[in-house]
């Protein structure tokens, strides 16, 4: 454990001092500029953040208010902690000793920031079609294909590559950690994307690399069990950043409309305007205890398969209706880059779409009934 790390109150107050202090304020001008705010990451990391994400943590509560606080004053950075989770999760539970003693702590640290590399260009969401391959040389892999959608690609110094050593269908896929500047790995221009510019997103090209086969997360072959870990995990941090980015919305519209006056009274003293109020704070609220109920379950040793798949689903369709009612109530003043709304409005769309779009989680859901 770093001397930096905290835990319990402590880390809430002080992620809540990072979210007023430096990450509201910086958020407009580095979203124009397309800024990735490395140091705001790795100092959030430090503070143990990483590692209270991880599954065998008992502190999965504590996470989620943190990540929901980081969401309330900036997306990208909330986002970029909950992907730094999900790139740690298949180390630190799957990862041989090499792994586990020289490289997590790093990524833990927030020293080296990681990613997953999952979707493909002609496979999209289903990794029963994986085209990128790794074949056995000696005792490395040489691997080739290409990833799309990679969530920190253009400053990740290492990454989860889901790719095809055996067979068809979900069988015969391997997870190998491999080193941002291996030899034939490529790394394309970042994404042009609605919202969270912030955070790059981009595709990677692997020709001919070669990855040691102490690289190996979990075993050969069984890439999805490591996968099935990442895939709730990432349905809970997202949860939690679709809360958390609602929450920040329906703060901001609550303000305006007590200082905003129209004919003689402050406009949420209309029925109209307060009751679209009403309905957003009870949205999130539901949302929240979605959320936390996935969290509680999933630490008392049940597959949650299915409630982070709800938590999931609900918590980013609210972000979405609750960044348009912000707008909404902000009038065309809403409609403007001179207020943060329309930015929220951007990225609660994404957040529909990423870590299986919505209608991936209610197919999800629906088979389990």
């Amino acid at each position: 454990m770093t001397v930096t790390e905290l835990t319990g109150a402590a880390l809430l107050d002080e992620v809540v001092r990072l979210t007023r202090d430096e990450l509201r304020p910086s958020a407009d001008a580095a979203e124009e500029a397309k800024e990735f705010p490395r140091e705001l990451v790795r100092r959030l990391c430090e503070l143990g953040l990483v590692r209270l994400g991880l599954p065998e943590s008992r502190s999965g509560l504590e996470f989620c208010r943190a990540i929901e606080t980081l969401a309330s004053g900036w997306l990208a950075v909330a986002e970029s902690v909950h992907l730094q989770v999900l790139a740690a999760v298949g180390p630190a539970r799957f990862g041989g000793a090499h792994v586990r003693d020289d490289v997590l702590p790093t990524m833990l640290s927030g020293a080296v920031i990681g990613g997953n590399c999952f979707s493909e260009p002609n496979a999209g969401s289903d990794l029963s079609h994986l085209e990128t391959t790794a074949v056995l040389d000696g005792d490395r892999y040489r691997l080739n294909g290409e990833k799309s959608w990679v969530g920190h690609a253009n400053v990740g110094g290492v990454f989860n590559v889901y790719c095809r050593t055996a067979g068809g269908g979900l069988g015969g896929i391997t997870c190998l950690l491999v080193d941002a500047d291996s030899p034939g790995l490529s790394v394309h221009r970042p994404v042009r994307k609605m919202g969270v510019r912030a955070l790059p997103t981009a595709t990677i090209t692997f020709t001919d690399v070669l990855v040691p086969r102490d690289r190996v997360i979990g075993r050969p072959n069984r890439g999805m069990l490591v996968a099935s870990d990442v895939f709730v995990q990432g349905r809970i941090g997202l949860a939690a950043c679709a809360v958390g980015l609602a929450q920040g919305a329906l703060e901001y519209a609550i303000a305006y409309a007590k200082k905003r006056i129209q004919f003689g009274q402050p406009v949420i003293q209309f029925q109209g305007v307060s009751f679209l109020l009403a309905d957003m704070a009870t949205q999130i609220q539901a949302a929240r205890q979605l959320l936390h109920y996935a969290v509680t379950r999933r630490h008392a040793g049940h597959d949650v398969s299915v409630e982070a798949a709800q938590a999931k689903l609900f918590s980013t369709d609210v972000a979405m209706r609750v960044t348009t009612d912000a707008v909404q109530v902000l009038g065309a003043y809403g409609y403007t880059q001179d207020n943060p709304a329309e930015r929220w409005m951007r990225e609660a769309k994404l957040l529909q779409i990423i870590e299986g779009t919505n209608q991936i989680q209610r197919a999800a859901i629906a088979a389990r009934l």
